[in-house]
């Protein structure tokens, strides 16, 4: 929750961002105000329905994420590693 409370860029793969798990609950507030959020789904009908994207594509989860990743840098996601394995570490 930490992490994605920073985030500029959501990528959101199949899921329908309920707001079950996107609203503030229990005393936490998390989602990003101000994400770009880019949402892939196979029903057309579930992008956008309750969070506003940037980008929705409409697509199988698999396959949209095997495309970005042929078209990305090989040092894409670099930037800011060593912060983000702070996150995945226990205390």
């Amino acid at each position: 929750m930490q992490l994605i409370s920073k985030a500029d860029v959501v990528l959101a793969l199949g899921t329908r961002l309920n707001p079950f798990s996107t609203l503030p609950g229990y005393g936490l507030d998390y989602w990003p105000k101000d994400a770009k959020i880019i949402q892939v789904d196979m029903n057309s009908d579930r992008i956008g329905l309750t969070k506003k994207v940037t980008v929705g594509i409409c697509g199988d989860a698999k396959l949209v994420s095997q495309q970005i990743l042929e078209k990305l840098s090989p040092n894409a996601g670099e930037k800011g590693r060593e912060e983000k394995k702070k996150f995945n570490t226990p205390n």
